[in-house]
């Protein structure tokens, strides 16, 4: 069924193979527990014996089946609390805790990516609350990958328009040492001060520096250092940051070569 944002795609729910791990664990010391409470038991009226004290017994066998049952509400609150992601062809919708967050990709200006621990954060505007959606997520990478390729597509092709009608698109970018603490810990914030970088049909400005377009040689990205440099063509580095400090860099970066080669924005 057609809908504001499109087509429904695929439904993204809480990561099976996790949930199966925990529950695989939970009831294999639920079992162990049950096991070692019916043991004296079993062992009545046989010639083996259990000659140490039965409250071990107990105690044993009642702490491996309160673990099992502690893995069990954990799968379930798992499925309860985690995120579903509907997505859409013109947007997705996030259903986590009774609350339903929906954006349209061409209205999607923010986007975050986690570097090394997956998953993605995304906001309409900086007026708007973030929302996150974790590695946890079934087929968490192919989502990912989803939202940034439409994200570049059907946001792109709206901001090439207003950047060719002369209007100016702004980017925001994260402290440096706030990306590499995301990289250590994919808390549910992103409350840190920003930067931004102002990019128009014939420049880019980054820390009020205006640089022209035919300046700019490339962007970036060391994995090992996690650094991200935007550099001029005689070599010098206009901006060092995160890797994943810049907030919808795929969308920046297909901006840019496309103003930088005069073609048509490929949407």
């Amino acid at each position: 069924m057609k809908t504001a944002i499109g087509e429904p795609l695929k439904v993204y729910g809480p990561s099976r193979s996790l949930s199966s791990v925990i529950g695989l664990c939970a009831a294999l010391f639920a079992g162990v527990g049950i096991f070692v409470l019916l043991l004296p038991t079993l062992l009545a009226g046989s010639a083996t014996r259990f000659d140490g004290d039965p409250s071990l017994l107990f105690g044993v066998g009642a702490g491996f089946t309160a673990l099992g049952l502690l893995g069990v509400a954990g799968v379930w609150y798992f499925y309860r609390t985690k995120p579903r992601v509907h997505l859409h062809q013109e947007g997705l919708v996030v259903v986590a805790g009774g609350h339903t967050t929906q954006c349209r990709f061409d209205q999607l200006q923010d986007l975050y990516l986690f570097y090394y621990l997956g998953g993605f954060a995304f906001r309409a505007s900086a007026a708007t609350p973030w929302t996150f959606v974790r590695a946890t997520t079934s087929q968490s990478a192919e989502l990912q990958r989803e939202v940034v390729a439409r994200q570049v597509a059907q946001r792109g092709a709206l901001l090439y328009e207003q950047l060719l009608a002369g209007q100016a698109v702004r980017f925001a970018y994260l402290p440096m040492a706030a990306g590499y603490l995301k990289s250590l810990a994919a808390t549910s914030s992103l409350d840190y001060p920003e930067q931004e970088m102002v990019l128009t049909r014939d420049s880019l400005t980054v820390e009020g520096r205006a640089y022209p377009l035919a300046d700019i040689a490339d962007i970036k990205g060391n994995s090992w250092t996690e650094t991200l440099q935007i550099r001029h063509v005689d070599g010098s580095v206009i901006l060092t940051t995160h890797f994943s400090s810049v907030l919808s860099l795929d969308l920046l970066y297909a901006l840019l070569g496309t103003l930088q080669t005069g073609a048509e924005y490929a949407a």
